[in-house]
């Protein structure tokens, strides 16, 4: 299975700008020249359409992919991805409640 890494062109389009097989279920981009600041970067996998959403720094990043979800995947390893997994957790918390109490009868 391939794996690539996008990222956002000026017209917010996601572009591949690597790509890596993965084996033993593990991956490797190259991280190439050291960043400044983190970036929004988006994963993808050759059987869908189903982009994860991840931020991209300097500290090494730990990735579990969920195939049947791109978007179930979580990333470690990093204080900005906490920030944006915990963000998502307290959202996806938010849309049940919202949910339950639409759903209910008063």
């Amino acid at each position: 299975m391939r794996v690539y890494l996008n990222k956002l062109n000026a017209a917010n389009s996601p572009v591949v700008i690597d790509t890596a097989i993965v084996m033993n279920e593990k991956f490797h981009f190259d991280k190439g020249e050291k960043k400044d600041f983190a970036e929004v970067r988006f994963l993808s996998m050759e059987t869908g359409n189903d982009r994860m959403i991840f931020i991209e720094g300097d500290e090494p990043l730990k990735i579990k992919i969920n195939q049947d979800s791109l978007w179930a995947s979580s990333v470690t390893g990093s204080k900005e991805n906490k920030i944006l997994y915990d963000f998502r957790a307290d959202q996806a918390a938010y849309q049940k409640r919202t949910n339950e109490f639409e759903n209910s009868s008063w």
